[in-house]
């Protein structure tokens, strides 16, 4: 780009471009590079009659060119130029080095001739100790000559000043490091042997960090490096770099390394190795004699692999390190479709323990994978394949899999059928309501028991009905079970539904002894019934309401603040009965709260006692609530309804 500008430049002219300098901002500062690149003594002149300019990169230009100009006028005087040992050799040499970065070419390579010229060993000294020195612009003058004359033997100072810096500070060592490493041979080489073993990792990083592929021969001394943290360091920076020589290197690290940590570090090397090298490895490290090696091998492969690594996995899978075969179940879920049959094989054979942990995986990573795993075995034609994958659905409560527990229900072995009432169990879908209630007329007394049991845990109306059902169960132990769930269960649902069976006969013996093991928890679920059951069945609920709680509770609860407690009481009360139950309703008919009035006006006329008669006329006649006067008046028509009777 900058040859492109310099022939537009001399295509323009001096002349011209010395023209356009007049022209405001951009186009100014344009004319002025033009006139950089152009280079001639005119233009240069013409530049540098802008050293008072407004814009400070023109300012910058003319400058340089100002300068450029007096170069050029000594250089046409007719004396010799000045000699340039002056000075001590010190001295001498730092003047030297400060030429090496003159804007000058010609001052640069006359530089370069005579550092050349001078004794190498000299100069190598000097350089070493400017780079050491705590004047940091010595030193950087210093790293210019090592990198102008590719001083091998000061490039561990370069290291350990590099090291020390940071930023921008580091771009002189930087350089001069980079011109070391392009010169090769032993001497750089050895660069990195020479850092204090605590700092070579630091060192290798750097290294690698600063100049890349060139740090290669240096960093290849640092896989025999005594320090183990050295050698990792190195297959670390490795790791990545495609390198075929890197993939070697691990290799051997990873078949003859004394250290764990470094054969890992070999391992994660040859994890960007192509397929049958990640393979290979794959082989070999899980023969590896430490664990954390075995498991960094088979963490580090890609997932996936399918087929290709299924039977090294599967037989990871008896490691004896809990690590190792954790990392190998990570990929056996995530085999492919096809392979679904390896991992069968592998939780077939797998004990117990192991087996619960590729199912934890399987349920925490894929859980669609461990339905479809457990349907594709529930036509096994052993038994304990399908009772094994019935076991499976438990982890999964989709409708597929809670469809496939209730069609194991039917299965020809009872061992099967008791598995898929504890599977439905442990799902809870009120999906399987209808298939465990028919599974209570089982064959197998287990099947009825797990089916009972399965009942229990499931939140629906429609339970209750079976659990009745289940009452009348042939078997002791089904009738236990289930008296023992509907004990247990005590919700709404199922106090109305025992409730309703008060009403038949033949069952209410049973639900009067469930209810009364329910105890205290039954009794505010019997008040519920209570407000919206009929008249037929409240004296039994105020029989089991006064054994299970007393009288005297209800009563105490009429002077609560609660306006709800007061009426739940006086429900209570009318249905438990006694000779002072008319007394405690009389008092609801002054209660501050009208609903507790309408429901005492409402149970005095179901009692039919006449000494209600007066109290709810008077109701009727002064209570300022349309409501309350409206249950006065049909409590006292159905008073005079049973006196005519």
């Amino acid at each position: 780009e900058r040859a492109f500008l310099a022939e537009v430049a001399r295509a323009l002219g001096p002349a011209r471009l010395a023209g356009a300098t007049a022209a405001p901002d951009l186009r100014r500062l344009g004319a002025a590079r033009l006139l950089a690149e152009e280079g001639s003594r005119q233009a240069l002149e013409a530049l540098a009659a802008l050293s008072g300019d407004g814009t400070e990169a023109v300012r910058e230009l003319a400058t340089a060119a100002r300068a450029r100009v007096e170069q050029l006028e000594r250089a046409e005087r007719p004396q010799a130029p000045p000699p340039l040992e002056v000075g001590p050799e010190p001295d001498r040499l730092t003047a030297l080095a400060g030429e090496l970065a003159d804007p000058d070419a010609a001052v640069r390579q006359r530089a370069r001739q005579a550092l050349s010229a001078l004794e190498r060993g000299t100069v190598v000294e000097w350089v070493r100790t400017g780079i050491r020195s705590q004047d940091d612009d010595l030193s950087v003058l210093a790293a210019g000559v090592a990198e102008h004359l590719g001083l091998a033997e000061v490039g561990n100072e370069l290291l350990e000043r590099a090291l020390g810096v940071a930023g921008e500070a580091r771009r002189p060592y930087v350089r001069a490091l980079e011109a070391l490493m392009a010169t090769g041979g032993e001497e750089v080489s050895a660069i990195l042997g020479r850092v204090p073993p605590e700092r070579r990792p630091d060192a290798v990083r750097f290294l690698w960090d600063a100049t890349g592929g060139a740090a290669l021969p240096v960093l290849r001394s640092g896989l025999v490096d005594p320090s183990p943290e050295v050698r990792i360091a190195v297959l670390d920076v490795l790791r990545g770099t495609g390198d075929a020589e890197a993939i070697r290197a691990a290799e051997t690290a990873l078949g003859a390394d004394s250290s764990p940590a470094v054969r890992a570090a070999a391992v994660r090397v040859l994890a960007a190795a192509p397929a049958e090298q990640r393979m290979a490895c794959l082989s070999r490290s899980l023969l590896d004699p430490d664990a954390s090696v075995r498991a960094t091998a088979v963490e580090l492969l890609p997932e996936g692999l399918g087929r290709t690594a299924a039977e090294i996995l599967l037989r990871a899978l008896s490691d004896l390190d809990e690590g190792v075969r954790r990392a190998v179940l990570r990929h056996v879920a995530a085999f492919p479709e096809e392979d679904l049959p390896l991992v069968w094989q592998a939780f077939r054979s797998a004990p117990e323990e192991q087996r619960e942990q590729m199912l934890a995986v399987l349920e925490r990573t894929a859980p669609e994978r461990l339905a479809r795993l457990a349907t594709l075995n529930l036509a096994a034609a052993d038994p304990e394949d399908r009772v094994l994958a019935v076991r499976l659905l438990a982890r999964v409560a989709t409708r597929e899999a809670v469809g496939a527990a209730i069609q194991a229900l039917q299965d020809v072995s009872a061992d099967v059928r008791r598995a898929a009432a504890d599977t439905l169990g442990a799902q809870r879908s009120p999906q399987a309501v209808p298939a465990l209630g028919r599974a209570l007329a089982d064959p197998d007394v287990e099947v009825r028991l797990g089916a009972v049991r399965a009942l229990g845990v499931i939140d629906d109306e429609a339970v209750l009905g079976y659990l009745v059902t289940a009452l009348r169960d042939p078997a002791p132990p089904v009738r236990e079970t289930a008296s023992q769930v509907l004990t247990e269960w005590s919700s709404p649902a199922v106090a109305k539904r025992l409730a309703d069976v008060l009403e038949h006969p033949e069952l209410r013996g049973q639900a009067r002894d469930l209810l009364v093991k329910m105890g205290p928890s039954a009794v505010e679920l019997l008040v519920d019934v209570l407000l919206q059951a009929s008249p037929a069945v409240r004296p039994e609920v105020g029989r089991l309401l006064e054994q299970i709680a007393g009288r005297e509770r209800f009563q105490e609860r009429l002077a609560s603040i609660d306006p709800d407690q007061r009426l739940r009481s006086l429900q209570a009360l009318a249905a438990i009965g006694g000779p002072d139950t008319v007394d405690l309703l009389l008092r609801g008919l002054s209660d501050p709260d009208e609903r507790v009035r309408i429901r005492a006006a409402a149970l005095l006329g179901d009692l039919g006692d006449a000494r209600a008669v007066e109290p709810l006329r008077r109701s009727f006649l002064s209570d300022p609530v349309p409501e309350v006067v409206a249950a006065a008046e049909a409590a006292l028509a159905r008073l005079r309804d049973g006196d005519r009777g």
